[in-house]
């Protein structure tokens, strides 16, 4: 869908070592229990929350396009090339990532072309076009 997620808040706790790991490389920001049901004490949880506007501006991008380089890269933190399937059909690609699948419209630019070449780089699945 195109969805950028750049953070992951923890309600009423912290993650803990496993689902950090599971999240990675999402930050993540407890938020803490209200203390009373007073509206003064959203103070305290709206200080927990992280400033969007920073965050959209770490966040990676789930997908980004070069047409100059002839690139597409899709952010698939956690996966390897072992469980990844390019499918190629006219205009999309299908990326079957695990137990997830996607179908990816190209940019008319790179509509017809068919895929050179698809590596891990930095996270992301970057896949060059003929």
């Amino acid at each position: 869908v195109g969805l950028t997620v750049g953070a992951v808040c923890v309600n009423r706790g912290d993650l803990g070592s496993p689902y950090e790991r599971a999240f990675a490389p999402l930050p993540h920001f407890p938020i803490p229990p209200r203390p009373g049901e007073e509206s003064e004490n959203w103070a305290s949880l709206i200080a927990a929350l992280p400033d969007p506007q920073q965050i959209a501006r770490t966040a990676n991008r789930s997908t980004v396009v070069d047409l100059q380089s002839q690139v597409v890269k899709l952010f698939l933190p956690t996966f390897d090339k072992s469980q990844v399937k390019l499918t190629q059909y006219g205009p999309e690609i299908t990326v079957e990532a695990g137990d997830q699948r996607r179908n990816l419209a190209l940019p008319p630019a790179l509509q017809g072309r068919s895929v050179r070449a698809a590596k891990f780089q930095d996270e992301y699945l970057v896949i060059s076009f003929a």
